[in-house]
């Protein structure tokens, strides 16, 4: 066995038992009864999970959905093969830890990409099991499949830009399918494609420009005594053939040539130039197209799927989320407020990726291989591209008007590792110290790093921190936002007393929070530390201390994941009973008879808690929110088909409009259930309370066949009251 392969698999045993012990170690942290904390995404998982593996169908809360990122709930639709909810959640924390272990193995196939050693390796592996998004294991989020296979697509994208020849191409389509299988999980992952898509681009100008040149320079050398150089040499040679012993010579020569020249009139040469050309024509031609097969293995490999899934499980259906219409562009509001979340979303996604990873191979790229240059570029592309769609598609949509911006960090955070990995390479090679030697390359480095400060002085805490699941590697800055008070105005004032007064003449008062210009501070330290110490000549080993700095941050991000996670989503063991008690009624009825469930108006713990817990895996539940019911019944009683019926804008995406119900409206209604908060009181006659005596937070009333609904008349003003 030769010492590579011994490397090989001892890494790859390193590599199999750092995910074992990732997959015990998060699925032990994870394991806890628990409800939704993201609206809607995780609902549309839950509930498509349990429609594929039902029914094989896009259902969601009672309608057809039009949700189109199935790939995770697949992934999770072996949970449902338990009967029992609790079980199946514990299976989908097991299944979610797993599947984000696994990132370790495409970040052992990049690290060896960059390094030849183990002990680098090992230490790259170790950065990936400490990422923050390991916590999302935690959560129903689609980030525990996203994270492994956009480290497995960049790896393979990777090696299509490597690849040569048939393997090339081969590598090429491989990279188009899994590029449409991440977009399946995630729609950003349409910016992997856009990366590519451009290297490929640039590469066929490329080739085309070469393929000129080499023809030009082809037509110059073969165009024989006539070409320049050969005139140009028989230039040289007239002072030499103009001595009079000489010229008897140079008649001869003469003669000769006019011999040649004569009988053809000129028509060899020409001929000769001609067929040269084409040849040259042909040469730039085949370059043109060896350049365009790799682009087209890469589009025929992500579009065929495409297709063939737009024409079967996808047709008909719309698009996967609401999209922005850009004629929103033209209103100068929106346009103004995009460029301000650009500004934002950048500083918060460049703050997340610790800064050198994305700008210290800029700076040193004469020492970047061909292999670096183009890992670093693809890469690069991709961070912008998804920063791009983040603020065109989320941004603008969901946070227009506001001065605090989501930083969606999550969708940009797997470009991280490769980029990292990259620095840690150049920092052992020592390849920080060049940027002194260059002028350019020092002034651009004083320059970021300024910049970048200027940006975080300015930007940095106007982030909206709140739902932490969108940034894990902002939570450390959350808590010291969360556990330090803002100063008082009046320093006489007890300093935990914060002022939240509004001058009436002069509008709202600044808050300062001591704990985000701590995290300010902090950062600006971490910059103007870490760009001395890569550059320094004098203390070369002070630059491993950036890596040991970004290792720290990422370890209490994923402390602060933990703590968010557990208090967003954990629950008591009472209230998963209580719905888990009334997901045995549903599964538990005659065919034919439906369960209304009465959801809150907004986000609450009963609708959160029905969507993981109450499978409807007969479809034989309906669901409809609490002032429709009060709108539908204002007027006095109606039938229970016409109940049914008000209730339609709750099922499907809950954003579109439906496009189809799975309940059977004329079939009426057997039960109802709702929370207690929502004080709906029924008429007795029709509704029969039949909740058990230990339900403390849910009711459950039966009504009579056929009978029409009307509400109390004391409820029929009442407003809920939560």
């Amino acid at each position: 066995m030769t010492r590579d392969n011994h490397d090989i698999r001892v890494l790859v045993l390193v590599a199999a038992g750092l995910f074992v012990l990732s997959s015990v170690v998060r699925f032990c942290l994870a394991d806890f009864p628990k409800c939704i904390g993201v609206l809607p995404d995780e609902i549309r998982y839950l509930n498509l999970a349990a429609s594929l593996f039902n029914e094989g169908q896009l259902i969601e809360r009672g309608g057809f959905s039009s949700f189109q990122k199935i790939l995770y709930p697949l992934a999770l639709s072996p949970a449902f093969l338990a009967d029992d909810p609790l079980l199946r959640v514990r299976l989908i924390t097991l299944l979610n830890s797993i599947y984000v272990s696994s990132a370790v193995f495409p970040a052992l196939l990049l690290a060896r990409r960059l390094f030849t050693g183990k002990a680098p390796v090992i230490i790259c592996l170790l950065f990936a099991l400490i990422m923050p998004d390991m916590c999302y294991s935690m959560t129903f989020l689609s980030e525990c499949i996203y994270l492994p296979l956009a480290l497995w697509l960049i790896a393979c994208c990777l090696r299509a830009l490597e690849a040569r020849g048939g393997a090339g191409y081969a590598w090429c389509a491989g990279a188009g399918l899994l590029c449409y299988v991440t977009y399946l999980a995630k729609e950003v992952a349409l910016g992997f494609a856009l990366a590519f898509i451009v290297m490929m681009i640039v590469r066929i100008c490329r080739a085309k420009d070469d393929g000129r040149a080499q023809a030009d320079d082809d037509l110059r050398t073969t165009a024989g005594i006539s070409s320049r150089p050969a005139m140009s040499a028989m230039r040289s040679c007239e002072d030499c053939l103009s001595a009079p012993e000489a010229r008897e010579f140079r008649s001869s020569i003469a003669r000769s040539a006019g011999r040649v020249r004569e009988p053809a009139c000129g028509r060899p040469q020409a001929a000769v130039r001609s067929g040269i050309a084409r040849s040259a024509g042909r040469v730039r031609g085949q370059a043109w197209f060896r350049a365009c097969l790799p682009l087209a293995c890469f589009l025929v490999g992500f579009i065929i799927p495409f297709i063939i899934l737009k024409f079967t499980l996808f047709s008909g259906l719309l698009n996967s989320y609401n999209q922005t219409d850009p004629s929103v562009l033209l209103n100068p509001y929106t346009l103004l407020f995009a460029i301000y979340t650009l500004a934002s979303d950048a500083t918060h996604f460049v703050i997340a990726f610790a800064f050198f990873p994305l700008v210290l191979p800029a700076l040193t790229w004469p020492r970047l291989t061909r292999r670096e240059r183009d890992l670093y570029l693809f890469c690069l592309l991709a961070f912008v591209f998804i920063l791009l769609i983040v603020v065109y598609t989320i941004s603008i949509r969901e946070d227009l008007g506001h001065v605090g911006i989501r930083p969606h960090v999550r969708y940009v955070a797997p470009i991280f590792l490769p980029l990292l990995f990259l620095t840690i390479k150049q920092l052992l090679r020592g390849d920080g110290t060049a940027i002194m030697r260059t002028p350019f390359a020092f002034a651009a480095a004083i320059a970021m790093t300024l910049g970048m400060c200027l940006l975080v002085v300015f930007m940095l805490g106007n982030g909206d921190y709140s739902q932490g699941f969108d940034n894990a590697q902002f939570h450390p800055l959350r808590l010291l936002g969360e556990h330090l008070s803002p100063l008082p105005i009046d320093p006489n004032v007890d300093p935990s007393v914060s002022s939240g007064a509004k001058d009436i003449y002069h509008g709202a008062f600044l808050e300062i929070n001591p704990g985000i210009w701590l995290a300010k501070a902090l950062v600006c330290i971490y910059l103007v530390f870490g760009m001395w110490a890569i550059a320094s000549r004098h203390h070369p080993k002070a630059a491993i201390g950036v890596p040991v700095l970004i290792a720290l941050a990422m370890i209490a991000a994923n402390i602060g994941a933990y703590q968010y996670n557990d208090s967003v989503y954990r629950i008591d063991a009472e209230e998963a009973a209580e719905i888990c008690a009334v997901n045995e009624l549903v599964s538990a009825l005659p065919d034919g008879e439906q369960v209304l469930v009465v959801v809150d108006d907004e986000n609450s713990a009963f609708n959160n808690l029905m969507d993981v817990y109450l499978e409807n895996g007969r479809l034989n539940c309906a669901y409809i929110l609490e002032r429709q019911v009060r709108n539908a019944l204002e007027e006095g009683a109606i039938s229970q088909r016409e109940l049914l019926l008000a209730s339609d804008d709750t099922v499907g995406d809950n954003i579109f409009d439906a496009n189809g119900r799975t309940c059977d409206d004329d079939a009426g209604i057997a039960y109802i259930v709702m929370p207690k908060t929502q004080k709906l009181k029924f008429d007795e006659g029709i509704a029969l309370d039949v909740t058990p005596e230990w339900f403390e937070d849910i009711v459950v009333l039966q009504l009579a066949s056929n009978a029409p609904v009307a509400l109390a008349p004391s409820a029929v003003r009442m407003s809920s009251t939560r």
